[in-house]
């Protein structure tokens, strides 16, 4: 089982609020169109707060593919962050998913096409694929899989 450091995040709040504002910066004009300045400001602002509370909470995962883990946990958390604001303001899960989903499709809008491309074909090549199986197969024979 993968080990988890908790509060490892905490010294790192800064740069994921940095991170945050960056992605949140990609979408605020469509966000706007939607909703208003002043919506749109104090939503950002909410769930802004929202995150801050939850990086503490948000464990570190150290094993073989951590990376892919951990960012998909820091993902998590923003959108957490996000059903809790929305929540707040009344609004319904759906709508919170739909700002996620375009949050997410923003940020890889701000990668050349090439690069997704390229990630694209190598996460699922037979390198990756095979590596995967080869690990998951490891696991399987090992001493928990007894009964």
């Amino acid at each position: 089982m993968p080990s988890q450091v908790m509060g490892y995040y905490n010294a790192r709040k800064e740069k994921l609020l940095k991170d945050f504002d960056g992605t949140f910066a990609l979408m605020k004009a469509c966000l706007v169109e939607r909703c208003g300045q002043e919506s749109a400001n104090a939503l950002q602002t909410e769930v802004r707060q929202e995150y801050e509370k939850l990086i503490p909470e948000i464990p570190r995962i150290r094993a073989l593919r951590a990376r892919a883990l951990n960012t998909f946990l820091l993902i998590s958390a923003q959108e957490l962050a996000t059903c809790k604001a929305m929540k707040k303001h009344g609004k319904p899960p759906g709508e919170a998913w739909e700002l996620c989903h375009m949050s997410l499709r923003f940020g890889l809008e701000a990668f050349s096409q090439w690069k997704r491309w390229l990630l694209r074909h190598f996460m699922f090549s037979r390198l990756v694929r095979g590596d995967c199986g080869k690990a998951s197969q490891a696991k399987a024979k090992g001493p928990l899989r007894r009964l």
